[in-house]
């Protein structure tokens, strides 16, 4: 069950969907495929960005956090980007860690496992 933040705004949300969507869950730096995504501003909100989908791209922890508020970071275009081989579904991402609903199933399944 997907648990939502109540103070994140359903347009954030969905605004988050649809940019880890369109980037295919890889981070658009260094085109990894990371158990957790987070949505990097390329333009940084601390230099006047803006939340918009031409604005936000997927990033993996590291490459987010190295990226910083750095301006000299451009994402891999869309077209140059590598594709899994199969069709994406529409996917949620919770609001905290912006793990996909695929990769909190596959992280419940190992931990039953684990059991």
């Amino acid at each position: 069950m997907l648990v939502r933040d109540p103070r994140w705004a359903r347009s954030t949300i969905d605004l988050r969907d649809a940019i880890v969507l369109r980037d295919g869950g890889l981070c658009r730096y260094c085109t990894g495929q990371p158990t957790v995504i987070e949505i990097d501003h390329v333009w940084p909100v601390a230099r006047g960005g803006r939340t918009t989908m031409t604005n936000c791209v997927s990033a993996c922890p590291s490459c987010n956090r190295n990226k910083g508020s750095r301006t000299d970071w451009q994402p891999v275009p869309l077209a140059d980007m590598p594709t899994t081989g199969e069709p994406l579904e529409p996917f949620r991402t919770h609001p905290r860690r912006h793990r996909t609903k695929a990769q909190r199933r596959r992280a419940e399944l190992a931990r039953s496992a684990d059991r």
